[in-house]
Parts: structure tokens; C-alpha cells; sequence
């Protein structure tokens, strides 16, 4: 939000011009001061401060990779100042690059650990298969001599034969039951190598992402043009120290469009009535004395919202500047003052000559020969200095700017 100060138009032209309605009266030692009652046009206008800003902007991402990489806060190391004339390319800020680099030393103790997991289960597997396969050529071989047994012993008696057999018979389920045990455990060797290995991939991938993310950490601008730090959603300015989300409002920067400026005020809600969209507006720039600019309201906020500097309501409004030569900056401080309306051939009085009562509605202390009576009045809309009057005063009327004692 714009921090909105409520000028009234510039003080020393209305001064003047209140002046001219002004007559002394003295009366023993009382000075009264009186104002004349005028009839002519009269401009409605409010006034307020703003900020100027571009209506289009290219902005500056981070990079998108540290969503990616799931990285939850990061802070703007540095940038260039803003109003920094950029090349596209060039390094505009850079992110600080702490957290990754502890991201970093992690994936590299964790690359270093799998590494060594995994050349320890290849070794131990290897191993396991080996025994295995030499534990099947011995079974292999005891059932071959007890093949050579049954086959010799033709002459041998019924027993020794059918001995001599059932050991064949059980020598060869045993070379069964270890090619089995061999085939199973090698499956899940390899399953657990599959495994390891994946985890030593993915370990040395995240390293590899990491530290091609630290280039990245380097924001460029995508285009030429005028540094501008961002505003963020509460209305502070991204620099150095700020703590950026990667997932959400990841906008370090903005290039703003010159050629289209726009200013941004606070109205308060005393005189947003007043305000509509399409009315004129005259525009005043601190940064450029003794210039004015026109434009026209485009937007007016539906809600209001507390101004921090007032304490008081206001409803954020949008002035689009008409296209001009001179070179505005954004961020620059503006004076508004948006043309309400004009009412011709009207009485008015300046505002301090106008009272109310409790429950007696308004009027004036108008001056009667050498008296002052109190005179209803009913009063029409007012700027900032006079008020119009419909009822109750005559043109040339004089009229008090005080009460009386």
C-alpha cells in the first residue's frame, strides 16, 4: 500500500485566494475576520500524494530449480542499486548461497557413504555368490562319487545297494537344494546391488543439481532497462537481507516499462464519494519541480485499508499518466489532484465560515449592519478551501471565519 498524505491544494495559492474574500472589522479590541460571499465557478478537487510506478513491468524470477529442489527459504545477498540503468544478461543480484552450500556438503557425505556401501555390498555379494558356487561343485562332486558307488556295486549285497543308492538319491537333492539356495540369493544380491546403486545415483545426481544450482543463485536481467526493487504483498521492498520463498512470490526484481507510468494513492474514505473512474487528474512530481502531467483515474479500490502513517481509512486509487517526454521514475512522489467536478455559476464561502450545531444543522455568522446573526445555511460539496452555499446567503453577503465569544 501507498502511504497517502492528504494536501490540501497547494497551500499558498489558496491562501491567496481565501485572502481575497477577506475583510477586517474592528470593533473596540475585537478583530473579527470576515469572508464575502462570491458567486462564479468552483472546482471540486481532491488531492492526495502517491507513488509512481510502471503500468507494465518485466519481472525478474529466481530460479525455478530451487522449487525443484524443494529449497524452503533463501535470502537476497545482494543488488545493484535500484535505478540501475541493465543489459540483458547482466548479473542484477545474487542469492546468498549458504543454505545450498550446507545442502551440498550433505549430498557429498551422503554420494561418499553410498559410494561405500555399495563397493562393500559388490565385494560381500561377490564373495557370497563365489562360496556358494564352490559349495554346489563339492555337492556336484560328492554325487558323482556316489553315482560311481551305486554302479560298482553290482555285486555288492541287497543292503549295501540300497544303501549305497539312497546316498545318491540324497546327494543329488542336495546339489538340487543348493543350485536353488544359489539362484535365490543371487536374485536378491542383486536386487539389494539394484537398490544400492540407485541410491548412490540418486545421491550423486542431487549433488550434481546442487551444484549447478549455484550458478543459478546469479539472477540476470532478461532484458535492458531500469532496475526497480519489488514490492512485495505487504508493500515492502525486496533488498538485500529479504528472505524469499522459492514456491511463492520468487520476484527479486522488476524492469519496469517507462514509456507508460502510472501513480498509486491512498483517497480517504471521507472523499472516495467524490472519486470515479475517467475523472482527470493533474499530476505533480517532486522529481520533476515546476512540471505537471495529466492523466485520468482507472481503477478505485473496492475495500479500504488502514494508512499507517494517519491511522485513517483510505481506498487505494490508480491514475493512469498520460505519455510525456520527460523521463519519470518510478518510486518518485506524486501530488494528485483528481478534478471531481465543476459546479458554474454557484455562491460559495470558504469552508471555515461554515458551522454545525448539535442537531441545528449548518450556518453562517453573517454580518447585519454592525451585528452578527446567526444565519442557516444550506450547504452544496466543497473542496478542500471553499463550500458552496444553495440557500440561506445572498452574492456579496459577509460572513464571519469565527464564532463569537
Amino acid at each position: 500500500m501507498v502511504r497517502s498524505k492528504y494536501i490540501y491544494p497547494a497551500a499558498a495559492s489558496v491562501i491567496v485566494i481565501v485572502a481575497a474574500f477577506l475583510v477586517f472589522s474592528s470593533k473596540e479590541k475585537e478583530n473579527i475576520l470576515f469572508a464575502t460571499v462570491r458567486k462564479g465557478s468552483l472546482n471540486i478537487e481532491v488531492t492526495a500524494t502517491g507513488e509512481l510506478t510502471a503500468k507494465n513491468a518485466v519481472m525478474v524470477h529466481g530460479p525455478s530449480i530451487l522449487a525443484t529442489m524443494q529449497v524452503p527459504d533463501i535470502k537476497l545477498q545482494s543488488i545493484l542499486p535500484e535505478g540501475t540503468q541493465v543489459n540483458a544478461g547482466e548479473v542484477i543480484a545474487v542469492l546468498d548461497p549458504k543454505g545450498i552450500n550446507t545442502q551440498i556438503r550433505q549430498a557429498e557425505e551422503a554420494a561418499q557413504d553410498g559410494r561405500v556401501k555399495l563397493e562393500e555390498l559388490i565385494l560381500d555379494t561377490t564373495q557370497t555368490l563365489k562360496d556358494n558356487r564352490d559349495q554346489i561343485k563339492n555337492l556336484e562332486f560328492d554325487l558323482e562319487q556316489a553315482k560311481n558307488a551305486v554302479e560298482e556295486s553290482t555285486y555288492e549285497v541287497p543292503a549295501t545297494v540300497k544303501k549305497l543308492k539312497q546316498d545318491a538319491i540324497k546327494a543329488e537333492r542336495m546339489v538340487e537344494n543348493a543350485k536353488a539356495k544359489y539362484n535365490l540369493e543371487r536374485t536378491k544380491a542383486g536386487n539389494r546391488v539394484i537398490n544400492s546403486r540407485f541410491i548412490f545415483n540418486k545421491s550423486t545426481r542431487l549433488l550434481t543439481e546442487l551444484k549447478q544450482t549455484l550458478d543459478s543463485l546469479y539472477i540476470r536481467a532478461p532484458s535492458p532497462g531500469m532496475l526497480i526493487y519489488h514490492r512485495r504483498y505487504m508493500g515492502e521492498k525486496v533488498i538485500p537481507g529479504t528472505t524469499l520463498t522459492p514456491t511463492f512470490d520468487f520476484i527479486v526484481a522488476e524492469l519496469p516499462d517507462l514509456s507508460q507510468m502510472k501513480s498509486i494513492t491512498g483517497i480517504n474514505e471521507m472523499d472516495i464519494d467524490k472519486v470515479d473512474t475517467g475523472q482527470t487528474v493533474t499530476v505533480s512530481v517532486d522529481a520533476s519541480p515546476g512540471k505537471s502531467f495529466t492523466g485520468r483515474v482507472t481503477a478505485i479500490a473496492n475495500m479500504g485499508m488502514e494508512d499507517p502513517v494517519s491511522g485513517s481509512r483510505v481506498f487505494e486509487v490508480e491514475i493512469l499518466l498520460d505519455p510525456t517526454t520527460t523521463v519519470l521514475r518510478p518510486g518518485s512522489t506524486s501530488t494528485n489532484r483528481i478534478l471531481a467536478g465543476t459546479y458554474r455559476n454557484v455562491l460559495y464561502v470558504p469552508v471555515d465560515a461554515v458551522f454545525a450545531g448539535n442537531g441545528s444543522g449548518t450556518f453562517v455568522y453573517k454580518k447585519a449592519g454592525s451585528k452578527l446573526i446567526r444565519q442557516p445555511v444550506v450547504t452544496g460539496a466543497s473542496n478542500e478551501a471553499f463550500i458552496i452555499i444553495t440557500s440561506g446567503l445572498a452574492e456579496n453577503d459577509q460572513v464571519s471565519l469565527s464564532e463569537p465569544e
